[in-house]
């Protein structure tokens, strides 16, 4: 209980603190042991959606393995938008690209695969934090960007100033080399009946609890809370209170009942 407590405070770092309700997502379950706590953090937060993907426990190296190149880059850089002429800081921009494209043909991407994005760090002359604004370097003047800043400070403090000049700090750059992405289809790798054993489990007592296989699940094989779904990279535990429905991706999506009885 303390565990699950803890890392549902985390994920109201993320969302609450940020404006966001959590009610209002799915809480993904990954890692090893993400799919046993995954249903206890989502009752804790309130949340109804759980989805538990394939190959829960090898999903950040597996992603490692197909994301593109990523390289970032950072010149400090910038000045008051009152004497800042956008010339100057498109001449500062275009520098840093060069140096990210020859850095990405070094790591074997050609040009036509690269993609960079520009973001500026901005705030309000005299201000000590900064706040990072998409910016696009074909924009003729400074208007498109007053207006993004204004909207994110807003967004983020709830209020915004129009009467205060603006100062850029840094030019950011991430720079994308594009690779090929594999297209995966699910197929269950064992043939059978999903269905391995029924063992005691505790949910808050003990229960005759069935326990599945997860490479023999299909697509669209259904069944409720409480159940163990075994695997090589993970185990979920499946709480009663729960309906499962496997996805056509081989991924577990999950509902709290009393959520789809109130639906």
């Amino acid at each position: 209980a303390i565990a699950v407590a803890k890392m549902a405070g985390a994920v109201r770092e993320v969302s609450v603190h940020r404006g966001f309700d959590p009610r209002d997502f799915t809480l993904v379950g990954y890692g090893g042991a993400g799919p046993m706590h995954i249903f206890y953090v989502a009752e804790e937060l309130g949340v109804a959606r759980v989805m538990i993907p394939r190959l829960p426990g090898h999903l950040c190296a597996l992603g490692q393995m197909l994301a593109d190149i990523r390289r970032d880059f950072v010149l400090a850089s910038g000045g008051k938008l009152s004497v800042l002429e956008i010339g100057e800081l498109k001449v500062r921009a275009a520098r840093l690209r060069e140096s990210a494209e020859e850095i990405l043909l070094s790591d074997g991407i050609p040009a036509d695969r690269h993609h960079h994005t520009y973001a500026l760090d901005m705030r309000y002359v005299g201000q000590s934090f900064t706040l990072p604004i998409e910016w696009n370097p074909t924009d003729a003047n400074w208007a498109t960007l007053r207006d993004a800043f204004q909207l994110s400070h807003k967004e983020n403090f709830g209020y915004s100033s129009g009467d205060h000049d603006l100062e850029i700090v840094n030019i950011r750059l991430v720079s994308l080399g594009r690779v090929d992405k594999p297209q995966y289809k699910y197929k269950p790798s064992q043939e059978g009946r999903p269905l391995i054993e029924h063992r005691p489990v505790w949910f808050d007592g003990w229960i005759e609890c069935p326990v599945y296989l997860r490479e023999a699940l299909e697509p669209e094989f259904v069944f409720r809370g409480p159940a163990i779904v075994e695997e090589a990279g993970g185990t979920s535990v499946v709480p009663p209170g729960w309906a499962v429905q496997v996805h056509e991706s081989g991924a577990m999506l999950c509902s709290a009942l009393d959520s789809l009885e109130t639906a």
